[in-house]
């Protein structure tokens, strides 16, 4: 973070696209980001502004402490608490969908944010539900129980698939993954299937263009709605209460590089170890 009494980050930027009418693939505009601490607030950025076109590159400088680090930690997603973002907009442009551009608002997604609020909420009722008490979460039952088919199909390379016949959800799971990657693609489509709706699913047995497919930009979280599901598949395999119940996570400093305990962890609840690696930084029970 920063020490007290040091100047936060804030910053406009100043620099001129060549070509004005191309839109940045990256705005962020008023970020600010807070470290709660006992002794007071620390507004490690406070206010920050830029863009980012694409092929150039923008370098942020300033004092050691002032926050760099931290504002593009916010970017990401990856403060550790007791930081907090409290405010501010961070729009990244990525990609296409039907011919439009699709640009996502990261902030809505941050770990405290009002999306994965209402995302952690869900899982919760899940939870409690269907009465998950240990580890591995049995997926395949909680679609059962939501009254969704799971099929094992030949879809290239295409993870996962959702879809409606005849009125039924269907989620189709490519055969020849593996088996923890099969759990977190079912535990995502039923993220889509319950934060998205299924009205909006195509009734087609062959599946066409507007089935809602999960291909390798969907796997890497680009699309808003991709994100949200991948944040839920990851509260619903991993839920926090059964991680801090966890001995190996009570020490007080644990470093992400500790491979063979977060492995440990990851064979437990058969996830891939990328997955318990992010889970625990985004609960901030692991240092990056």
């Amino acid at each position: 973070a920063m020490a007290f009494g040091m100047q936060p980050i804030r910053m406009r930027s100043r620099y001129r696209y060549m070509n004005e009418t191309q839109q940045p693939c990256l705005s962020v505009r008023d970020l600010k980001t807070h470290f709660l601490l006992d002794e007071g607030t620390v507004k490690a950025v406070d206010g920050v502004s830029f863009d980012v076109h694409s092929g150039r590159s923008v370098a942020i400088v300033g004092e050691s402490g002032c926050g760099k680090s931290v504002a593009v930690r916010s970017i990401l997603q990856l403060v550790d608490p007791p930081g907090r973002i409290m405010g501010g907009k961070v729009r990244w442009r990525g990609g296409t969908e039907d011919g439009k551009e699709r640009s996502v608002d990261l902030a809505l997604l941050a770990p405290n944010g009002k999306r994965i609020r209402k995302i952690r909420g869900l899982v919760d009722q899940l939870v409690e539900q269907y009465v998950v008490k240990g580890e591995p979460v049995d997926i395949e039952s909680i679609a059962e129980k939501l009254e969704i088919e799971i099929k094992h199909e030949d879809l290239g390379n295409i993870s996962g698939i959702l879809y409606n016949e005849g009125g039924k959800a269907i989620i189709g799971v490519n055969r020849d993954q593996g088996s923890n990657r099969k759990r977190f693609t079912i535990a995502h489509e039923i993220g889509h299937f319950l934060l998205h709706g299924h009205e909006s699913l195509h009734i087609d047995k062959i599946f066409p263009q507007k089935v809602r497919l999960r291909d390798q930009a969907a796997s890497g979280g680009i699309y808003i709605d991709e994100m949200e599901a991948n944040a839920f598949a990851a509260e619903l395999l991993m839920p926090r209460d059964l991680l801090l119940e966890e001995e190996l996570l009570q020490r007080e400093v644990i470093d992400y590089d500790e491979d063979d305990m977060i492995g440990k962890l990851a064979k437990k609840y058969k996830v891939s170890q990328q997955a318990m690696t992010f889970r625990l930084m985004n609960l901030g029970m692991i240092e990056g």
